[in-house]
């Protein structure tokens, strides 16, 4: 663990009685596991210490897995000395769980310390006395961990505010802990198969710093690599273009192209496409990306399932597309697409949410103005008895997909014929 204390002197002529003389410094951030090459001869043959220091660095603890004891001593912030407070050791009245001790730590309020023993499966917590810093034993519990010994492959251990965590080779385990109760709950395996490690738990209180706002258009690229995460400034995902149904009649409605600029990573979930109402009603529905020859991308939403009518063409009704900007990012990136186009990465695109957008489907509306009237069957009236090749023949009139503009097709148009589809 990292001292956040600078010029923590240890002596090399370490003892653990009376006072050791500074000879040694240490400053900020030097990791006090050298502590344990300063401790090698010592009256009790140590030769492996676990160590933790208080926040301010004026106590400081150490564990013995040889004698079974563990030390406190207090830093003189005036003369850098460093003098014995306590020594417990594991035979002593009302002292448990310093066999074996491997690990030590203390919670981020410096109210407890917690150890761990490598040999006993064993987890002991120790109050800690404001102003002495002196140990007292609150409990000491055996823990299982689904067969796996507790500590014997401990590499590091924290104390949360409700938790603590054990950091192995095969994983990072979790148990809750309250230091008021004998209880702990089993560990559960949070992370698996980890090659090296080093926890630590956070305080009551602690600074996060945000990124600054990305300058309109570009976005935050979180760039995870297995030794830091790195952040670039990406281009945004904008939509160039939205079309559905062919020019602006709307009697059938087969597919949605969307445009992106550049290249894009889609979910297969990022769109979603309902018929509106009281009770929206999903339509099911399949995608096709491709990439034209500027560079951009090319969705086309095709339709099914019982929202269609002969040929895959939408029935009768308003419709709403909702694309999920978390589902839609530029290639290769983690930046969101922008999708209500306010400049900022995020926001859901939705097209058909205003009358304008006109996403709608009405048979024999061959003028895309909402109703079915005399202009338009005027147009049926020179497609009607056509076939597909003739020349008048027109697909978006021909209900059933059957090639040609017949009787069928007469009686839906008249059904429709004078009938308006409000917004």
């Amino acid at each position: 663990m990292a001292s956040a204390n600078p010029n923590l002197t240890i002596g090399s002529g370490f003892t653990f009685s009376g006072t050791v003389h500074s000879d040694v410094s240490f400053s900020s951030g030097v990791d006090l596991q050298y502590l344990t090459e300063l401790a090698v001869a010592t009256s009790a043959g140590v030769t492996d210490l676990a160590v933790d220091a208080s926040a301010t660095g004026q106590f400081i603890y150490t564990a013995s897995p040889v004698a079974d004891e563990v030390r406190v001593y207090r830093r003189d912030e005036a003369s850098g000395q460093i003098q014995a407070v306590q020594t417990i050791r594991n035979g002593d009245t009302g002292v448990r769980g310093l066999l074996d001790v491997d690990q030590i730590e203390l919670s981020t309020d410096a109210s407890v310390a917690v150890l761990t023993s490598r040999d006993q499966n064993t987890i002991a917590t120790y109050a800690i006395d404001p102003a002495t810093a002196e140990l007292s034993l609150l409990h000491a519990v055996t823990v299982e961990m689904a067969g796996d010994d507790v500590s014997s492959e401990t590499s590091d251990l924290a104390v949360g505010e409700s938790n603590l965590y054990l950091a192995t080779h095969s994983g990072i385990r979790r148990t809750g802990f309250d230091p008021a109760s004998t209880q702990t709950a089993g560990f559960q395996t949070e992370f698996q198969n980890i090659e090296s490690i080093s926890i630590a738990a956070a305080g009551d209180s602690f600074t996060v710093d945000t990124l600054p706002p990305a300058p309109d258009g570009l976005a935050w690229d979180v760039i995870r690599q297995t030794e830091q995460v790195r952040l670039e400034l990406v281009d945004m995902v904008d939509v160039m273009s939205r079309s559905h149904g062919t020019g602006t009649q709307r009697s059938t409605v087969k597919q949605l192209e969307l445009i992106f600029d550049g290249a894009v990573d889609i979910d297969a979930d990022a769109f979603l496409v309902e018929r509106r109402g009281d009770q929206p009603v999903a339509v099911d529905t399949r995608h096709t990306v491709e990439t034209d020859l500027d560079g951009n991308t090319v969705v086309t939403i095709s339709f099914i399932g019982d929202s269609t009518r002969a040929g895959g063409a939408l029935v009768d009704g308003n419709y709403q597309l909702t694309v999920d900007p978390s589902k839609l990012r530029r290639a290769g990136t983690s930046a969101e697409f922008d999708g209500d186009g306010d400049g900022v990465a995020g926001g859901a695109l939705q097209f058909g949410a205003t009358e304008a957008d006109s996403f709608f489907a009405l048979y024999g509306d061959t003028d895309g103005d909402r109703d079915v009237d005399g202009q338009d069957y005027g147009r049926f009236g020179l497609a009607f008895l056509t076939s597909e090749g003739q020349p008048g023949y027109d697909e978006s009139l021909d209900s059933d997909g059957d090639g040609d503009i017949d009787g069928q097709d007469y009686g839906r148009f008249g059904q429709r014929f004078l009938r308006t589809l409000p917004f």
